[in-house]
């Protein structure tokens, strides 16, 4: 026999030994205590329209997260293509000073094909840009919903 349980069994008990223990503080509020179920169905509600506010404000602050990493990300690669387009227009104009008589075209049609390309990325950067806004509102407005009905269910 351990030490433990000899201490155990030398105090007097004041329960039945398989008996559960009570608990010194109740699981619902005093209000609710009194209100009977009417009471116990209203705190329910109250817990579980905190945990949407909870779970709301947590999925926003993750949500403001990942936009603010993905437009930093998106600033840093609009610099380096800028860079990369400078370099690329100073090279070319440094082949086509030392390039032979007939490659003007040549350089002409490279620089043509670098602007389109430049021309691309700018559309596509900004259709990016708009649907990164949309789905902001998007999600706004269905946060401010779900509370709408987290407030409505409180309410009723």
């Amino acid at each position: 026999m351990r030490n433990s349980q000899r201490w155990r069994s030398s105090q007097p008990s004041t329960r039945p030994p398989f008996a559960p223990r009570s608990k010194t503080r109740s699981p619902t509020p005093a209000p609710a205590r009194r209100e009977g179920r009417a009471g116990v169905r209203r705190h329910a509600e109250h817990v579980r329209s905190a945990r949407i506010e909870k779970a709301i404000a947590y999925s926003k602050s993750v949500y403001e997260v990942a936009t603010n990493a993905n437009a930093e990300l998106s600033k840093v690669a609009e610099r380096r293509v800028a860079e990369w387009n400078e370099n690329f227009v100073s090279l070319l104009d440094k082949v086509s000073k030392n390039a032979p008589a007939g490659s003007d075209v040549a350089v002409a049609a490279v620089k043509s094909m670098l602007a389109a390309a430049n021309s691309a990325y700018d559309n596509l950067t900004k259709a990016a840009k708009q649907a990164t806004e949309i789905a902001e509102a998007n999600v706004s407005a269905a946060t401010e919903t779900v509370r709408g009905f987290a407030k409505a269910k409180k309410a009723a």
